[in-house]
């Protein structure tokens, strides 16, 4: 019988997480992660995460995708994606053509969050983890492809920026000599400077790292899982 506790792709960085302690068999961010699924799980409970970074992420992914197929040269990708999964975890890349190409998109909220100078290694470390959960599901291809993009901040984002920079500014004694109207102009200058990228070439607004998939970093993932499925069996009774 297959084990309701099933591991996300995008939650196997937090899964895999190493205790603190020698004494300890699994980390609190692998508890946290199996306490967000045991509520879910039994009682529908879900935890509604937001931020301006990853609401940017989900608003900006097709262009994301658009971005990075121009510059890397993917062609005929399926507009609609592919929920994968297996006994152990369960996934839906950005990109995917069984066989042949995973890719994952990863949009940077601004200028200082895209990795510029990250070259080599990956900046997360929880996506190497991801995209071994992608090869493993899909069971043929051998490397992935991690794809860092800067697009341009939605406009609503940046409207609703904008106005929290006003509400800033005004009451700031730096800015006393200056009229409401010019304390507006400079805060949205400010905003659409640092949200706004089309002055950088394309080719400069993508990095991407290849993964290769390791057969040693699936194994691990698939011990990981048993120790947490017989947490998850433990404090689900517990509830």
């Amino acid at each position: 019988m297959k084990h309701e506790f099933i591991v996300r792709a995008s939650s196997m960085g937090a899964i895999m997480t190493k205790p603190r302690s020698k004494n300890e068999i699994l980390s609190e961010t692998t508890k946290k992660e199996i306490h967000r699924t045991i509520l879910f799980n039994k009682y529908g409970i879900e935890d509604e995460f937001s931020s301006k970074p990853t609401d940017k992420g989900i608003m900006n992914e097709p262009e994301g995708i658009k971005l990075a197929s121009e510059v890397l040269g993917w062609f005929g990708i399926p507009e609609k994606k592919t929920r994968l999964i297996n006994d152990w975890v369960t996934g839906e890349p950005d990109v995917y053509k069984k066989g042949i190409l995973i890719g994952d998109i990863k949009n940077s909220f601004s200028g200082v969050t895209f990795p510029f100078f990250e070259f080599n290694d990956v900046p997360n470390n929880g996506y190497f983890w991801q995209m071994q959960s992608y090869m493993w599901l899909d069971g043929e291809v051998n490397e992935s492809e991690l794809v860092y993009v800067l697009t341009n901040t939605p406009e609503q984002m940046v409207l609703d920026m904008i106005q929290r920079k006003i509400w800033k500014m005004l009451p700031d004694p730096q800015f006393a000599n200056y009229s409401p109207g010019e304390i507006e102009e400079m805060a949205e200058q400010h905003i659409r400077s640092q949200h706004n990228f089309d002055h950088i070439p394309k080719e400069k607004r993508i990095r991407k790292y290849v993964i290769e998939k390791s057969d040693m970093a699936i194994n691990q993932m698939q011990e990981q899982i048993k120790l947490c499925r017989e947490y998850y069996d433990e404090v689900y009774s517990k509830i």
